[in-house]
Order: structure tokens, then sequence, then C-alpha cells
């Protein structure tokens, strides 16, 4: 799964090197620690031509739900099966969305504590996840596919999010796939829903401030601070939504 990243960039810059219109109005800045149910920004495909960058909550409520008892919201939709699970096939077909991000977050558990990694690109340039948008409700809502993991990530976990190259991007916002019966459509998508290359991506351990929603900043991409002393190590939580 997916189920936290940082984006270092505001609406501003982000839609200038993205090359996208600013939907954004200055409402985001750069956040180190985003968590289902904020606010993030999302490419979207617009009339106009050019992709916008809008923004969005982390978290689709399928639209049978009601407002009043939404429940959980999906923050992950399995890349595999997004075409046919109700709760996102709609979504799928007609409202992609990309999700730029600089790094994502997972974590591996090792004996009793969950030790937390970041994980981007080797360049250091952004990423874009495959998204869907669910527009229903009080408020759009957003969801980044996943895939099996590739041999970089199986060792932290069995899921990654879907990373699109600059190729990939506009076809998967724009390449339409209304029809229930437009299976060509669906294929064509399905096929840009493949793990990374195995050397696209680096991994790196950081600090377990990240496990704490309420901590934001770019220290949280800081390595582990390591205190064994006679008690064992100090600081350390065994869960990433803990505090």
């Amino acid at each position: 799964m997916c189920g936290r990243y940082a984006l270092d960039l505001g609406g501003a810059e982000l839609a200038e090197l993205m090359g996208c219109l600013d939907g954004t109005e200055g409402a985001f800045t750069a956040r180190w620690n985003i968590a289902p149910s904020l606010v993030a920004p999302i490419m979207v495909a617009s009339p106009g031509g050019s992709p916008r960058l809008d923004l969005a909550r982390w978290g689709i409520v399928p639209p049978w739900r009601h407002d009043e008892d939404p429940g959980r919201p999906l923050i992950n939709a399995r890349a595999e099966t997004v075409f046919e699970k109700p709760a996102f096939r709609s979504a799928a077909r007609t409202s992609r969305c990309v999700v730029p991000a600089r790094v994502f977050y997972e974590w591996r558990r090792s004996g009793r504590r969950r030790e937390p990694f970041a994980i981007g690109r080797g360049d250091e340039a952004l990423m874009c996840f495959a998204g869907i948008l669910e527009r229903g409700g009080s408020a759009p809502g957003f969801a980044i596919l996943t895939t099996e993991a590739n041999p970089t990530i199986a060792g932290i976990h069995d899921r990654m999010p879907v990373l699109l190259d600059a190729a990939n991007v506009v076809e998967w916002l724009e390449h339409r796939a209304e029809d229930d019966e437009d299976i060509e459509a669906e294929t064509r998508l399905t096929r840009l829903l493949n793990p990374a290359p195995v050397d696209l991506l680096t991994i790196r351990p950081v600090g377990d401030r990240v496990n704490d929603v309420r901590h934001d900043g770019p220290d949280l991409l800081d390595p582990p601070v390591r205190d064994d002393g006679l008690f064992g190590p100090l600081g350390c939580s065994d869960d990433p939504d803990s505090g």
C-alpha cells in the first residue's frame, strides 16, 4: 500500500515545473508528511489542453455511502482490479488523475518495531503516481493505485504505488474508457500500470518522527539517530500512525 508521502513544492512551483495550469490558488505549501484525509495537489485533464493542478482530499468515499456516515475513506486501489471493483470502476473509467510526490514512506517490521523508509527516484526527480478521482459527495477525493512491488521494494512491502513515466501521464489522464463495453480502452490503460523498473528507485532509512502525522518538515527525511544505551533503542514507536 501507499499510506504516506512527501511533496516538497508549493502549488505554484509545482504547476510551473509540471507544465500545468494552476488551480490551487496558493492553498498548498510543501508538506513532508501527507497522510490520508489531508488535501494535496493532483493533476487532472483540462478542456484547455494542458493538464490542470487541482486540490483534492486523499481518500475516496464510494458514491453509495451517505455523507452522514461515510466510513473510512479508501486511499489505495489495486491496479489489477481498479476497472472492475464497484468502489473504483466509474472513477477509473472517467475521472483519472496523477498524484505528484517526491518520496513515499513505507515501514518494515523488525522485531517489535516498524522501521520507516523514504523511497524516491534515484535522480531525485518528482514521481507521478497513477490515481483516480471521485467527484461525488461533499468534496472530491482521490486514491493512489498500487501494484505488485518490484524487487527493490519487495523486501519492505509486497505492494508499491504505480509510477507513470512522462510519456504515459497524458495518456492516463486523457484516454477515455467511458463505455462499459470499451474493453480495448481499459486494456490499453491497464498496460500502463506496471511495477517501476528495478533501478529507478532508491530506499533510505529515516527517523521515527515520520510515524506521527503531526510532525512535518524536511527533517523527516533525515537518517535515524540510534541511542541503544542500557535499555535498548529510545523513541521508537510500533505504529506509524500513533501519537
